[in-house]
């Protein structure tokens, strides 16, 4: 598999976790109506779904994750 294929695949299932975690969380403890339900819990997803970026190197493709709960930027591959 690819490394930006692997990227977006990483970026869709950080996002789809938050999403349904607070989708559930919001919908259990809140009264929001049926539409704002999940267009709050998609604002919230994008802002804490961690940022998986691929960078050319002179090794060869790495991917790179930048999250705000970790300081800097880490390197997966």
């Amino acid at each position: 598999m690819k490394a930006q294929t692997k990227s977006s695949v990483y970026m869709f299932i950080s996002f789809a976790t938050i999403f349904l975690i607070t989708r559930f969380l919001l919908g259990k403890f809140t009264e929001l109506s049926w539409i704002w339900l999940p267009i709050i819990s998609a604002g919230i997803a994008v802002f804490l779904a961690p940022q998986f970026k691929v960078v050319q190197t002179k090794d060869g493709e790495k991917i790179l994750m930048r999250w705000i709960f970790i300081k800097g930027v880490k390197t997966l591959k």
